[in-house]
């Protein structure tokens, strides 16, 4: 492969908003990837409405490493993550997790907007609106 080459499979480094060189793991990648192939309905679903620029001509990214969180989508030009919950994060364990994770996301200058899974699946319209408000 020459210089003006490039590869276009996943790589162990990706060059953030910043021209920061962001090291991934071969473990994020299959997670990731495993991630990507195995998405829930309410996933599925929002990700047909907002990729390739649909949603207001705005850029997102599916199932996203940051640090050691992955997100269910990211817009990095707005700093937002999207995060969609099933009933499993109604258990306290999980619920402490996403805490934590929101946390880090927040302290990194991320926003954080959760829908439930039910949300998407009967008024995605509505899960829409909210998040062009959010980016607005």
């Amino acid at each position: 492969m020459n210089e003006n080459t490039h590869h276009t499979s996943l790589s162990y480094k990706r060059i953030d908003q910043n021209d920061k060189v962001k090291h991934i793991t071969p473990e994020m990648i299959q997670t990731v990837r495993e991630l990507r192939k195995n998405q829930t309905t309410s996933e599925e679903k929002l990700w047909q409405l907002i990729r390739n620029r649909q949603l207001d001509g705005i850029k997102f990214l599916r199932q996203h490493p940051i640090g050691n969180c992955i997100v269910d989508f990211y817009c990095w030009k707005k700093k937002i993550a999207i995060e969609l919950d099933g009933g499993i994060h109604q258990h306290p364990e999980v619920k402490d997790r996403d805490i934590a994770r929101q946390t880090f996301l927040e302290e990194n200058g991320i926003k954080v907007i959760r829908f439930r899974n039910k949300e998407v699946l009967k008024d995605v319209s509505t899960v829409l609106e909210k998040i062009l408000c959010i980016m607005n």
